[in-house]
């Protein structure tokens, strides 16, 4: 779960990568994707099915700020998703053939940290709905 720091922690370890050398980089993001591409894809496959479940489950309550937390909550992993699929896997991708070929891997570098800080925003965003709304409240909108 993503604390009150996790969205330092993100733009810490945002800066670190794009410090390291491009090779140090390319290792890592080879290693890492190994490990954690499986899981992570559970992750967001099971956070997807449990934010629809609750939304189809909460529809009569449609105007209920834990409805529209909700909602916002499962918009920032859907964007969150675009993001990665569009940007982050593409590079992770380009980045197993490292050294070889033409790309320019240090702009390469940069844009994978540039979208990890989008996504770790959009997270954060959502998260911190889904912690206001456990609140009580009765509150309806119109």
């Amino acid at each position: 779960m993503l604390s009150s720091q996790g969205i330092f922690h993100i733009i810490g370890n945002a800066k670190a990568l794009s410090q390291v050398s491009t090779a140090t980089f390319a290792e890592q993001r080879n290693i890492l994707d190994g490990i954690i591409g499986v899981r992570l894809l559970s992750l967001y496959a099971m956070s997807l099915i449990f934010g629809i479940g609750c939304l189809i489950l909460m529809r009569k309550s449609y105007r209920s700020f834990v409805f529209i937390a909700t909602t916002i909550a499962l918009i920032t992993i859907i964007v969150d998703l675009i993001i990665a699929v569009q940007i982050n896997i593409p590079i992770n991708t380009a980045f197993k053939s490292y050294p070889i070929g033409s790309n320019s891997w240090s702009s390469l570098q940069s844009d994978w940290v540039n979208a990890i800080v989008l996504r770790g925003c959009f997270l954060s965003v959502g998260l911190l709905g889904l912690i206001i709304s456990v609140f009580p409240s009765d509150k309806t909108y119109r």
